[in-house]
């Protein structure tokens, strides 16, 4: 007498199969099958300018070099986040970077995070940039960030 063979072990025998499959193309191929999902398509730039002339302080006189940027959460994606590796790409032209922590992340009691590239880094309290926040970079000089461009 023959025993019935059960549709789910049938599956489950497809569903091993597959992922025995899967596991030996990343073997072989030494690639993470999931890299094409979370690799952003598109690079990210953003022009910073060091001549922007929008804004004034109280006296009325200009806040040159200024810029206001949003990081989408894709432009993120290649980085692991930090301050420092976000800005690598215009780190030279950077003076000071600001943001309003509205969340207290950082702990402050302010609210207010900078960081400064020619600063020492136990000083610097905006360690990490997160996506849709905005954060204030002034530039001494005209230049483009760069981030996920391969």
């Amino acid at each position: 007498m023959k025993k019935k063979t059960s549709k789910k072990y049938i599956f489950l025998l497809i569903i091993a199969i597959a992922i025995a499959g899967i596991l030996i193309l990343q073997f072989v191929f030494n690639k993470p099958i999931v890299e094409e999902i979370t690799t952003p398509i598109y690079g990210f730039t953003q022009e910073f300018y060091a001549d922007i002339q929008e804004d004034y302080d109280e006296d009325g006189d200009n806040e040159t070099g200024w810029n206001q940027i949003i990081f989408p959460a894709t432009a993120l994606m290649c980085t692991d986040g930090s301050t420092e590796e976000v800005f690598e790409t215009i780190i030279h032209n950077v003076v000071a970077i600001y943001h309003h922590d509205v969340e207290s992340r950082y702990g402050t009691e302010d609210n207010w995070v900078s960081f400064y590239p020619n600063r020492n880094p136990l000083f610097n309290d905006l360690t990490v940039v997160y996506p849709h926040e905005i954060y204030w970079v002034h530039v001494n000089e005209d230049c483009i960030l760069r981030l996920c461009e391969g």
